[in-house]
Order: C-alpha cells, then structure tokens, then sequence
C-alpha cells in the first residue's frame, strides 16, 4: 500500500513537490461528496483530527449522518491526508471542510444538484481555497431520463 500511494503521487509530479516543501499547509480543502464513513475513527485520519485540519463537517443532504453512511469521500479523503510515518497523501498539511451533498442511493434527483451547488457556495464563503468534487450526474430518476433527453426533447 505504501508503494501504491507513493506511485499515485510520483506520477503526478506530486513528490517533487513535496520536496519543495509544498503539502498543502495554508490552503483549505473542501471536499464534496455522499458520506465519509468512518472518517472520524479511522486512524488513517487520525493525524488529521490531532492537528485540528478537519476544520468542521455539515450535510446538506436529510439528517446529519455524514460518518455513518457512504464510504466515497472517505476514500477521496485518504488520497490527500496522510497517516505520518506510513502513508503520505497529495495534501497532508492542508485543512479540511468534509461536506455531504448528495445520498448514496443509486439514484439521481435533481435535489441532489442544487445540495451540491449549495454546499459550493457554502465552501466559498468559509474560504475555501479548493473544492474536491467526484460527483458527477448524467441520469436523473424523472421518467428514466437523462440530461441528453431534457435538453433535446
């Protein structure tokens, strides 16, 4: 697993960066995504949590269980955190605002768009350098149509 990580970031030029002493430190990370499960027991995130770069977490999706479902942005997550000593992400030293914006159910509403656009303003106006985003909607759950559909008919 080290070595895989070290490859992930190596092929990304990212280790010359390291190198250059560029971790992520003063920017703040908002990561958008359906759940990040576990994130706060995991010890792989547990550096993260001691050095209070986890700046705060909210859902803009119903109810507030954002470490209790969807294991995504989790995942998305530990490629940027680190576990010191053992694995290193692309933005160790960089703080973090985790925010649920969509549910994990294999299905896509319009709803879930406008979380997401609200959950983009949110991180922007707590001063969000970058927004990590892996969602992407191409099937909406209105009459098993697609985006394609709604534009052309």
């Amino acid at each position: 697993m080290i070595m895989a990580r070290y490859n992930q970031i190596r092929m990304l030029n990212g280790d010359i960066i390291h190198d250059m002493g560029y971790r992520g430190q003063g920017k703040v990370i908002a990561v958008l995504d359906a759940g990040f499960y576990n994130a706060n027991t995991l010890a792989v995130f547990d550096s993260l949590w001691q050095n209070n770069q986890i700046l705060a977490h909210a859902t803009l999706w119903m109810g507030n269980m954002i470490f209790n479902d969807d294991q995504h942005g989790a995942m998305v997550l530990s490629l940027m955190g680190q576990l010191p000593g053992q694995l290193i992400g692309t933005a160790p030293k960089a703080d973090y605002w985790l925010l649920r914006s969509e549910n994990n159910v294999s299905s896509e509403y319009i709803i879930e768009e406008y979380n997401w656009v609200s959950a983009a303003e949110f991180a922007d106006s707590v001063g969000a350098d970058v927004i990590n985003s892996s969602l992407g909607y191409t099937e909406l759950m209105i009459l098993h149509r697609s985006y394609f559909m709604l534009i052309w008919t």
